[in-house]
């Protein structure tokens, strides 16, 4: 059962209410990558960058896009930690958000790190430095991943993935994703 989420009913109706705008973009990164050589499609790194606020500078995001679109090659699942881990490698950056984001787009269903969800979650990234780092992150990771699973499991958790596919036509946005939308959508003190 799902200890630290917490949404009502009410709150869903709500979320999934304001969510128009973000389910179109999202649809439309969905459907581009498969299409478009993340490395060099301008395009798409500027929606991507729009979408989930991605502000940092061009090397950064050279290796980022480059390791994208690598990742999206790759015959088997990609692995959060094996993309954080590879990304580290190249800027020297551990950053579980945005390799959340990039893993969940190449593989749909898996859940992302953000600010709000680690909130709603009562959870925290360790700080650079912090011994055994690397461990903990993908331990919040799966934290999430599990929390979401057990919350979708609730009746309230049913409830909004009924309501989502009602008000939106989106076959291919799974159940933890629309968690995720209506997470974000609903922010706590």
């Amino acid at each position: 059962m799902a200890k630290n989420l917490l949404l009502t009913r009410k709150q869903i109706d709500v979320a999934i209410a304001g969510l128009t705008k973000a389910v179109e973009k999202y649809n439309g990164l969905q459907a581009a990558c498969r299409q478009v050589d993340i490395a060099n499609d301008v395009e798409f790194q500027r929606k991507f960058n729009g979408y989930y606020r991605i502000r940092r500078g061009r090397k950064w995001r050279t290796a980022f896009y480059n390791l994208f679109e690598k990742a999206k090659g790759k015959q088997s699942a990609v692995g959060f930690r094996d993309v954080l881990v590879e990304l580290h490698t190249v800027t020297e950056r551990m950053e579980a958000s945005f390799v959340s984001k990039l893993v969940e787009t190449l593989s749909p269903g898996l859940p992302i790190i953000d600010s709000v969800v680690l909130k709603h979650l009562g959870l925290r990234l360790p700080w650079k430095g912090v011994e055994g780092r690397l461990a903990k992150i993908v331990s919040v990771y799966e934290q999430i991943a599990e929390e979401f699973d057990d919350y979708l499991k609730t009746e309230n958790g049913k409830y909004l993935v009924d309501r989502f596919r009602l008000v939106y036509d989106a076959p291919n946005i799974k159940p933890v994703r629309m968690l995720d939308f209506v997470v974000w959508a609903t922010r706590v003190p």
